[in-house]
């Protein structure tokens, strides 16, 4: 198997010890989360929605499936995280610098790809979330 495939793994598996077994085991109240991302009403099939939280710091980054849906299904911890919308990476890891964005994900408008300049939010509460992001 690629290299790229093993990282990719090592980090959802991180992702899900990390975000979702050690909050409940704490007794933190988490949220589990679904939704979609449109552009205009179309459906954004690739790139990822990351999700960051001032409040705590954390932050979860989840790849957009064929049907431009995402799911955190481990949950992850209640309160208002700001949401950013990225291209999918030209054959990176996600561990080091990014490499340029997949030319087939350019029609992520720039404001939403930049945490600084994205002006989405989203309040996670406990039990099922279910979030529409359209991106005008």
């Amino acid at each position: 198997m690629t290299h790229c495939f093993w990282n990719k793994l090592l980090m959802a598996a991180c992702f899900f010890l990390s975000v979702g077994c050690t909050q409940r085991d704490r007794g933190i109240p988490t949220g589990t989360v679904k939704g979609t991302v449109s552009i205009h009403g179309e459906r954004l099939t690739l790139g990822n929605i990351n999700l960051f939280s001032t409040a705590t710091g954390i932050a979860a980054g989840i790849p957009l499936d064929t049907n431009g849906t995402f799911n955190i299904p481990g949950g992850i911890e209640i309160g208002t995280y700001q949401v950013t919308v990225t291209p999918p990476s030209a054959g990176g890891d996600g561990l080091g610098p990014a490499p340029a964005p997949a030319a087939s994900s350019s029609k992520i408008p720039e404001k939403y790809r930049n945490q600084t300049t994205s002006d989405l939010q989203i309040e996670i509460k406990k039990g099922d979330n279910h979030i529409e992001l359209d991106l005008k």
